[in-house]
Order: structure tokens, then C-alpha cells, then sequence
């Protein structure tokens, strides 16, 4: 009996499907390495990349034409006294009362902080609510108060990022005039 073409393009199809069966059975598993490396690399470019903790609060400080750098003021033990603009007091980052603020600070002397403390004031502060405080630190024994601010912008500063960023774009582009700063 002679096998009509339709029986052979079936037969074709059946082993068709059962070669893909078999071939699908090896690939069963899934490779999870690439995704691995992956994530670990992504991990690493934000552990490094990632900002140091944000260590105060909100609040807008004065501006200074002869800021100088403190870089003690940034480690984890010193004395840090914010006064917010509606005259709350914090030491280090927490909410505190006038009263307990030279115990706090008494505390942290007899732990081993600088005896220096840095007071971020907000520039729109009474100034009694910053002299109250003032005078709390200079009763817990602490004579050296340094206050934070926010250096102000020099002409030749602003004309230097200016170029910079010009420089680093990636078209040619004309450098504009420089901005008038106070």
C-alpha cells in the first residue's frame, strides 16, 4: 500500500514535535548568573555611589562671604545644636527643651565628643530664641560655639562652573555672561 503525501507531511510533523520535546527537556532550568552579576554590580554602584547619611534637618542657614571649612563638625560625635525657625531646639537631630539641652551636651563632653559645639541656626530665627540658646551651651561649660553657614557665591566661582559645564557639554557652547552677586 503506497504512502500518500499527506501520511509523509504527518510523520514529518510527529518527529518534528517529538525532537522538540527532547530539546526542550535539556533546557529546563534557568540561568540565573548574568542576573547575579548583575545585581551584585548594581549593589556595589550604590553602596559607593550613595550619599553619606543626611545628618540635620531642614533648615535654611545665613550666608557668609568668608565661610571656612569645618571638617570636625562632620563626625559622628560632635555636638550639634540646630535651632529651627519657630525657635525649636534639637541636639543632634532630636527635639529637645531648652532645660535639657546642657545636661545633653554635659553628657556627650563626659562621653568623649570635642567640647566644641556647632549651631546650624535658620537665618529667620529670633534672635532671642538663638541667644537663649547660646546661653544653655555656655552653661553646660562649653566656651567654643561655632556657627554654620552657607559660603556665598564669588563672580569668579560662578564663571568657573560656567566654563566647566560648557566645556563638557557636548557641543561647543558660548559662555554667558557672568550673573551679577551680591
Amino acid at each position: 500500500m503506497p504512502v500518500r503525501e499527506p501520511d509523509l507531511q504527518l510523520e514529518e510533523r510527529v518527529k518534528k514535535r517529538r525532537r522538540a520535546r527532547r530539546n526542550a527537556t535539556r533546557f529546563t532550568q534557568i540561568e540565573l548568573s548574568g542576573l547575579l552579576a548583575v545585581c551584585v554590580v548594581l549593589l556595589i554602584v550604590f553602596l559607593v555611589s550613595s550619599s553619606p547619611p543626611h545628618h540635620s534637618l531642614p533648615v535654611d542657614m545665613a550666608v557668609a562671604s568668608h565661610a571656612v571649612p569645618m571638617p570636625d563638625a562632620e563626625k559622628e560625635d560632635a555636638i550639634t545644636v540646630m535651632i529651627a525657625r519657630d525657635g525649636r531646639v534639637y541636639f543632634r537631630n532630636y527635639r529637645t527643651t531648652l532645660d535639657d539641652l546642657s545636661r545633653a551636651i554635659k553628657e556627650a563632653v563626659r562621653d568623649g565628643s570635642e567640647r566644641k559645639v556647632y549651631v546650624k541656626a535658620d537665618a529667620r530665627a529670633r534672635y532671642s530664641d538663638v541667644k537663649a540658646t547660646i546661653d544653655e551651651i555656655r552653661l553646660a561649660g562649653i566656651r567654643e560655639v561655632v556657627f554654620f553657614d552657607f559660603p556665598s557665591l564669588k563672580a569668579e566661582d560662578v564663571q568657573a562652573a560656567i566654563a566647566f559645564a560648557a566645556a563638557s557639554a557636548e557641543e561647543d557652547l558660548p559662555v554667558p555672561a557672568v550673573p551679577h552677586i551680591r
